[in-house]
């Protein structure tokens, strides 16, 4: 089947209240419910849409959510991204950056300190 036939949908966010999952019934031929959060919607032209967690935020519904650890090591990494390109913007290219090794070192040597592993644990 081609992958715009039969497509899987899901989102990430904050709010249930981006979803108008009410028109897309409204829209289906036939609904039927595959497994635990994961529904599938045919259209009249035959293709299914896969609906993960009613629509709800995925991360959020089907799973665990945001631990705070990865919250926390996400926002290091993005703080000091930008400080790094503040501090050296004329010397990137106007292009999608990956984060300096320095930097991910830095991080992840203070979430180990955090986490109580030896400092010495990242070579």
């Amino acid at each position: 089947m081609d992958f715009w036939q039969s497509t899987p949908f899901f989102r990430m966010a904050t709010v249930t209240t981006v979803m108008d999952t009410a028109s897309l019934c409204s829209l289906a031929k036939e609904v039927r419910s595959l497994r635990p959060n994961i529904d599938c919607y045919t259209l009249a032209s035959g293709k299914e849409i896969f609906l993960l967690a009613r629509g709800n935020p995925i991360n959020l519904a089907a799973g665990d959510g945001n631990p705070i650890e990865v919250m926390d090591l996400g926002l290091a990494l993005q703080s000091l991204s930008l400080e790094y390109t503040v501090k050296h913007g004329d010397q990137l290219s106007k292009l999608p950056q990956t984060v300096p090794y320095e930097i991910e070192t830095e991080v992840a040597k203070a979430a180990l300190a955090a986490w109580t592993y030896p400092s010495d644990y990242i070579i």
